[in-house]
């Protein structure tokens, strides 16, 4: 709309989108379009204005990022609790979170079936067991050993995924924090065109970047 000379109606419509999506996706991106909407009718204190609530979105945004990245560092961080899982928009990550997600749920389904194993089957032996394709005599204390060797392996491989996450995660952010400076940046050159033009037209050395 903007492109078509019609800035009044493209600031009309970003300010009901802002209004009822005001950390919605691309909430940044509309603060900064309607500041530069402002310019172009050459309403330059609003586009000031709009530049500079952008820019506090933004700084509030970069603080988040940095709140999230210190948390994935934690060495005690669960990808499955807290808000890293769900402030993330990251399809690899999203992938390997579901994959960390099973393993859980394997883990705990035979914790649960070892610390339940009836004690009368426990006491008794059990033969002809199959375990890996092979026909094998063990009793059931032999079964409850493996099940805990695999446990085991189950914290090992879990540590292995969290690590995977933690990578996925931090590429993310890196990416997002990238995005966000290069839009504060873009915020600010808008604060200071805007200042120069408004003082150029009203022909003021008063203004300045305060």
């Amino acid at each position: 709309l903007r492109k078509s000379d019609e800035q009044v109606k493209a600031i009309a419509i970003l300010q009901e989108l802002l209004g009822r999506f005001t950390d919605g996706q691309y909430a940044h991106e509309a603060r900064l379009t309607l500041a530069a909407s402002y310019a172009d009718l050459r309403a330059y204190t609003r586009s000031v204005t709009a530049h500079r609530t952008a820019l506090d979105g933004l700084t509030t945004a970069m603080d988040a990022v940095d709140h999230l990245r210190a948390a994935i560092k934690n060495p005690q961080w669960d990808p499955l609790k807290g808000e890293v899982g769900s402030a993330l928009n990251d399809a690899a990550f999203s992938r390997a979170l579901e994959h960390y997600r099973w393993l859980v749920r394997f883990e705990h389904g035979l914790r649960h079936t070892l610390e339940h194993f009836p004690s009368e089957i426990t006491a008794a032996p059990l033969r002809s067991i199959t375990l890996g394709g092979r026909l094998q005599s063990l009793d059931s204390t032999q079964l409850v050993a493996k099940g805990q060797e695999l446990l085991v392996k189950f914290a090992a491989v879990k540590a292995e995924s969290r690590g995977v996450l933690a990578a996925l995660a931090l590429d993310a952010l890196a990416r997002e924090q990238q995005r966000l400076e290069d839009w504060a940046i873009q915020a600010g050159l808008g604060i200071a065109r805007n200042l120069v033009a408004e003082r150029d037209e009203l022909g003021s050395e008063a203004l300045t970047l305060e």
